[in-house]
């Protein structure tokens, strides 16, 4: 993995938008290392970076682990890929900052209409049957029988229903509240009712990332929540790749604790 390929992920998971790096030579680079460095040796406090590790700017410095693996036996699983867990080092990124901003908005003794997470919640509050019967209609046509042949298969318009409103509400938890983690948790369960019941994994993944992407694409067309882009990403987007991750994780689990049961 290049450090390019966890910028461009990192970048788009923090700002919801590709964002190009500026590139400098690699001379320039050493001078503003040597110059950090000295300076910090003035002040008394030196930076991580040191000159010594100049040397190393602009090598490659790739790692075959195929020995390793093949000596312990053992690899780490993909679920452990750093492009995987990126998603939660951005997730714990932008959540202690965001308590500190609600902390100083509650000191001050701001109205929630000063808060843009509540207002974004009343939004959704009063879109959501709309919204929820766009996402119905899709998981149900006939266009998408394959995509979505398990919830098509309910025969069950209301079951269903059920189902997307659970996650819608979820959503309006994270915004008003800050908490992912309700849906993080639903998901957990969702992949254990859903695997009993005979669906497959990328079928609920896919349920959830185009519910996430309903809700995402309508909000972002009202002219009410211009401005709120990023807002949107953080708590409707980001929260909707973190419950698919978990509902990922957890059908590998199930698969795994049925094998060790099967022998």
């Amino acid at each position: 993995t290049s450090h390019q390929e966890l910028y461009d992920l990192a970048v788009r998971l923090y700002f919801g938008e590709i964002r190009h790096p500026i590139f400098m030579p690699k001379w320039l680079a050493k001078i503003g290392v040597y110059a950090q460095y000295y300076l910090g040796c003035l002040i008394g406090k030196k930076p991580f970076v040191r000159p010594w590790m100049t040397k190393y700017i602009d090598l490659k410095l790739s790692a075959e682990a195929s020995y390793t693996r093949q000596a312990l036996g053992w690899k780490p699983p993909q679920r452990l890929h750093i492009l995987r867990r990126l998603l939660f080092l951005i997730e714990n990124l932008k959540s202690t900052p965001l308590q500190w901003h609600q902390m100083n908005i509650a000191a001050l003794e701001k109205t929630h209409l000063d808060r843009p997470n509540l207002i974004l919640g009343e939004i959704m509050q009063h879109m959501q049957r709309e919204i929820c019967s766009r996402i119905l209609r899709h998981l149900l046509s006939p266009d998408h029988t394959e995509q979505f042949r398990s919830y098509y298969e309910l025969q069950d318009p209301n079951k269903v229903m059920w189902y997307i409103e659970v996650v819608y509400n979820l959503l309006i938890t994270s915004v008003r509240n800050g908490d992912r983690y309700s849906l993080v948790n639903y998901a957990r369960s969702l992949a254990n009712i859903r695997s009993q019941e005979g669906f497959e994994a990328v079928e609920v993944c896919q349920a959830l990332n185009a519910t996430g992407d309903y809700i995402s694409s309508t909000l972002l067309a009202l002219p009410e929540t211009k401005g709120m882009e990023l807002l949107i990403h953080d708590w409707i987007t980001l929260a909707i790749q973190l419950a698919v991750d978990e509902v990922e994780d957890s059908f590998e689990r199930i698969t795994r604790l049925k094998k060790a049961e099967t022998g």
